[in-house]
Formats: C-alpha cells, sequence, structure tokens
C-alpha cells in the first residue's frame, strides 16, 4: 500500500550488538539516530543521536567495535533503550509540528527489526510510528528496477550525491538516507510500507515456530524456548518444576547490582523490574519496601508504570512469540510515570479489572 505524504519523515539509523559468528543471541540496540525531513520543503529539521546500554551482553566484542565504531566507554555511560526510546519520543513531539503525521523510514530491515523486537521483547512502550516503516533500499531498487543488494554508499553514488562524513557513522548512515529519500521523493519514487515489500511486519500473519518453543496446554500462547511460564497465562511449562521457595533470598548468583533471582522460579531479572519476567511473581521486597513504591516499577500497577500490559496478546503477535497479530514493533498501551501523568491508551476490546483496575 503506497503511504499518503506524510508532513514529516523519521529517518532511523540503528546500531546493534553482533560477533564475528553472527550467531550472538539476542542482539541488542547500542545506537539509535534519527533524522527529521520535512516533505513541505524537502528540508532536514533536525537530528537526533543516543547510545543505548545493552543488558543482555553488556560486554562489547571486538567485533562490534570495529564494525559499529562504538566504544565500550561510550556504551557503559549510556541509558538503557527504555530511556532512550522515551527521549527520542519526546524528541520528536516537539520538533514536529504534528507528531501523528510523520513515517519511519530506514534504509533495510534488519536494522529497525532489531530495535522492535527488542522493544517487544522487553515490553516497552514504543513510540506509535515504530508501528510500520519505509524500507528505502527496496523502494531504490524497485524505482530504477535494478536487482542485486546495494549498500547506502552505493545507492548515493548511483545517483551522485556527496556523502556526510561527519566521523560518527550512526548519525551519518541517518543524513546520508535522509539526502537518498528526498532525491528519490523528487523523482517521484512510490514509497510504500515494510509490510507490503517484505515479510517483516507488526501484522505479520505467519507463526515463526522455532525449536524448543512450546506451546500452553492451558491457553494455546506459543512461547520462547527460554520462558519457564507462559507468558500470555502464567502456566508452568510442561516438565518444569519451580525451585523451593526462598532458595535465594532474592539474591542472582551474577549479574549486575539489584539484578534478582525470582524465588517462585528462579528466572533472573534486571534490577528495574519488581515482577519476574517469566512468571509474574513479586520481587522479594527489602527492609523498608520496594525499591521505587506502588506496585510497579515506577508507579501503578504495572512492571512500568500506568495500568496497562503494555504489549497486546503476545511478545511479538497474535496469541505467539513468533508472529501474528501483536506487537512487534508496536508496544501497547501503556506509559512510563515520566509520561507527564498521562494514562493508559485503550484500545477497543481492552477490559479494565474490577478488583484491581488493571488494564488488560
Amino acid at each position: 500500500m503506497e503511504v499518503e505524504t506524510p508532513g514529516f519523515y523519521l529517518v532511523v539509523n540503528v546500531e546493534a550488538t553482533s560477533n564475528a559468528s553472527g550467531q550472538l543471541d539476542p542482539r541488542e540496540v547500542i545506537e539509535v539516530s534519527i533524522v527529521v525531513v520535512e516533505t513541505s520543503g524537502f528540508s532536514i529539521l533536525g537530528d537526533f543521536q543516543r547510545y543505548v546500554r545493552p543488558e543482555v551482553h553488556p560486554e562489547l566484542t571486538p567485533h562490534c567495535v570495529a564494525h559499529t565504531g562504538i566504544g565500550q566507554e561510550q556504551i557503559d555511560q549510556s541509558e538503557v533503550l527504555e530511556d532512550v526510546l522515551q527521549e527520542a519520543e519526546e524528541w520528536v513531539d516537539h520538533l514536529c509540528s504534528s507528531s501523528k503525521d510523520t513515517v519511519l523510514v530506514s534504509f533495510n530491515h534488519p536494522t529497525v527489526c532489531v530495535l522492535s523486537e527488542q522493544a517487544s521483547d522487553e515490553e516497552l512502550s514504543v513510540p506509535f510510528w515504530l508501528n510500520r516503516w519505509i524500507n528505502l533500499a527496496s523502494t531504490f531498487n524497485r524505482h530504477f528496477c535494478l536487482k542485486g543488494g546495494r549498500d547506502l554508499s552505493e545507492a548515493l553514488t548511483y545517483l551522485g550525491i556527496s556523502q556526510s562524513e561527519s566521523g560518527q557513522a550512526g548519525i551519518d548512515k541517518a543524513q546520508n538516507s535522509a539526502k537518498l529519500l528526498i532525491d528519490l521523493i523528487k523523482l517521484d519514487a512510490r514509497m510504500e510500507t515494510v509490510s507490503d515489500q517484505e515479510p517483516y511486519s507488526s501484522d505479520k500473519p505467519s507463526v515463526e515456530e522455532k525449536p524448543g518453543d512450546w506451546r500452553c496446554g492451558r491457553c494455546n500462547f506459543l512461547n520462547f524456548a527460554r520462558r519457564n511460564f507462559c507468558k500470555e497465562c502464567r502456566t508452568p511449562r510442561p516438565g518444569y518444576t519451580p525451585p523451593e521457595r526462598g532458595f535465594s533470598g532474592g539474591q542472582p548468583t551474577d549479574g549486575r547490582p539489584g539484578d534478582w533471582n525470582c524465588d517462585r522460579c528462579g528466572f533472573h531479572n534486571f534490577a528495574r523490574r519488581n515482577y519476574c519476567k517469566d512468571c509474574g511473581a513479586a520481587k522479594p521486597r527489602s527492609e523498608g519496601g520496594g525499591d521505587r513504591g506502588g506496585y510497579g516499577e515506577r508507579g501503578g500497577y504495572s512492571d512500568r508504570g500506568g495500568y496497562s500490559d503494555r504489549g497486546g496478546y503476545s511478545d511479538r503477535g497474535g496469541y505467539s512469540d513468533r508472529g501474528g497479530y501483536g506487537d512487534r514493533g508496536g508496544g501497547g498501551y501503556g506509559r512510563s510515570s515520566r509520561s507527564h501523568g498521562r494514562g493508559p491508551r485503550m484500545k477497543p476490546g481492552d477490559w479494565r479489572c474490577g478488583d484491581c483496575n488493571y488494564v488488560n
């Protein structure tokens, strides 16, 4: 489906963790760069760049450092993805007179997919514009009837566009992608959202089941292999016996200060969580009460503020962790308490619990 010309294009470049074998799992975002293009005058309004601290693999591999030009010190001093996405959303809202009149653009699929998948896996509230995007590489190849892959540098050379070279690779890629976008718009190239070009989309209908994934016998939800409790209904995995309560006293055997092991299922949780990501059990309370008050991490009754699930019916869509109708890049309806006191964004079909007021 061709996109009606929006008021603004958000040209995004994402850098992620990697290793020499290409098998790092999961890959995590380590840099987000955004350039805003105003379509009325084909001008660049501004740019945004932030490094992101990974949490599963906090130490960058030599391959990643060489490939991205990002150093360990820059990462260690950065915020986690949740904070960076919040800041990016506020920056876009401030810069664009009508932030709803925006469309995301990326040169290719994989980088934005890492961002949307990590946000979905961590159940973060993400900006609405991360739901769908335009694949600039596909647009370029389709307009000029070209076959075979071309990287960004080759596409720019093809059109005779001079490249930006500030020495900061991430923002340079976003700036150069913005230049390519402007030229393609002037050439009347047909802009289509990614779901109409390739099978990477938030409404992907098929379910991709991988070895080790398991289906819940109670609700039929398809869970990642790493889960010991169903993400949808919290039923234990078939054959899984939770350890005896209190085996660890809530203290992890490894990880960063503040991380904790769940007394119910033994799952290792990041320090910011007040409820176990695997089984939903509450974080063991220290003397003086919880870490940040209330029943949630930043207020309200949910993990990250408000009263909302932040994520439809599954990890990445439909009733499955991989594919379907869910939030692979959408991210749900709730917001952090940093969102200036705004409540959850309910959608048709959402419902509020009469006992606890939680939005499901």
